[in-house]
């Protein structure tokens, strides 16, 4: 997929415009859950960072990493990267994500998930880009990993991945921020800092969904 491709999925999304960081006002991406924003410094997560979400089939990963996209389309733009098909608007409307400030792109392969990440943020299509792995087993390219790291901390952006717990995908040195999320009732996850750079490691929480 090449930036006209993007630039077209996005203006048909989009119509008044394929560009502006309307979301990166500050230094940190408040989450708007409180459990989560006191675990860094600033209130919020550090922007400019590789972030990972992680967790067993059915352990809450993907409604938590809803719940984080939802502060954000409440005052920027979100691009969805979707490798298997696993984006359901309507689980994602339930916990808070503004529907229409999301696109959806499908790549075909893990390479081309983060080569298109990275012309999101080069031509300034998205403030946060979440790339859905989940299902993924192929490990992807440290050479793209580190480009996309770059790019990311230049933007300023906020670039989430989500993956399986068994998944070696990247090197560990690839985030900034490993976040590890699992079932404890049928509402309620425990979230663990299980690498950071940018908190406290070791720290965990409990929060409803």
């Amino acid at each position: 997929m090449d930036v006209a491709q993007l630039k077209d999925i996005i203006a048909r999304k989009w119509p008044q415009t394929v560009s502006g960081f309307s979301g990166r006002q500050g230094a940190v991406y408040v989450t708007g859950i409180p459990q989560i924003d006191t675990l860094f410094a600033d209130g919020g997560i550090p922007r400019g960072q590789l972030i990972e979400i992680t967790g067993g089939e059915s352990s809450g990963k993907t409604s938590f990493l809803y719940k984080l996209l939802a502060a954000i389309t409440g005052r920027g733009r979100v691009a969805y990267v979707d490798l298997h098909n696993s984006f359901f608007p309507a689980a994602a409307a339930y916990y808070g994500v503004d529907i229409e400030r999301v696109v959806v792109v499908k790549p075909e392969s893990g390479v081309a998930a983060v080569r298109t990440t990275e012309l999101l943020l080069q031509n300034h299509l998205a403030d946060c880009v979440a790339l859905d792995l989940v299902g993924e087993r192929r490990a992807l390219p440290a050479t793209l990993l580190h480009r996309l790291r770059m790019e990311t901390v230049r933007s300023r952006a906020l670039v989430v991945f989500l993956t399986d717990t068994d998944a070696q995908l990247f090197p560990s040195s690839t985030v900034s921020l490993r976040l590890k999320v699992s079932r404890r009732e049928a509402s309620r996850v425990e979230v663990a800092v299980i690498k950071s750079r940018i908190s406290r490691e070791g720290a965990k929480t409990e929060l409803s969904l």
